[in-house]
């Protein structure tokens, strides 16, 4: 472990990525922690029983910046709480976005794990106008 000035042990080093994930490494424990921040383009939702509310966001993203990411399973404080993913849960995630956001966008989603938790992540895009649920 590298030796650390007096003072400084237990301190995280931050890195922001262009998603606006924050990353923060503990040089004393040398573990990763991902921590995430809602930003412009990014929203966070705890899971898929807030997608009503996610697609409202969805509009609101394309409306000022064209494209977007969300995360299921990520407290809006920034916890990776996870989400239980089931056979047809993306595919729902999917038709219900291309069925509610006008015009119609179709978005990536993925799902990926996340501090140990799945999470699901769609990521979407759309230049055609104004954008509503």
């Amino acid at each position: 472990m590298p030796d650390l000035p007096a003072g400084r042990q237990g301190t995280m080093p931050i890195r922001r990525g262009e998603s606006g994930r924050i990353c923060l490494l503990s040089m004393a424990s040398k573990d990763w922690r991902m921590k995430f921040k809602e930003t412009e383009m990014v929203e966070l939702k705890k899971s898929t029983s807030e997608l009503k509310e996610a697609i409202i966001s969805i509009c609101a993203i394309l409306n000022k910046r064209g494209k977007g990411r969300l995360y299921f399973g990520i407290e809006n404080d920034g916890r990776v709480v996870g989400q239980q993913i089931g056979k047809s849960t993306v595919k729902d995630i999917s038709k219900s976005i291309s069925d509610h956001v006008d015009p119609k966008i179709y978005p990536d989603i993925k799902v990926q794990n996340i501090s140990g938790k799945d999470c699901i992540i769609t990521d979407f895009s759309g230049h055609e106008g104004l954008y509503s649920a």
